[in-house]
């Protein structure tokens, strides 16, 4: 994970933030990014989704040699 997006998960963790979701990557959490996520191609191999809008929308990091990119998509 980016530096700065890990330093906010382990400050804030996950769940409902401000108007959108933030998910866990603990497969066994509430807000769990693989279950949340499970209709998303590419999920931990090309791209990590780490929250969406609720509308179907996701917001997620682009994954470069199994490394998430500093910008959000």
């Amino acid at each position: 994970l980016d530096p700065q997006f890990r330093r906010f998960l382990k400050t804030y963790g996950a769940g409902d933030f401000l108007y959108s979701w933030v998910y866990s990557f603990d497969p066994e959490s509430e807000w769990s990014l693989w279950r949340q996520s499970q209709f998303v191609d590419g999920v931990g191999q090309a791209i990590l989704p780490f929250s969406d809008n609720g509308c179907g929308d996701y917001y997620a990091f682009i994954l470069v040699d199994g490394k998430c990119s500093a910008r959000v998509y």
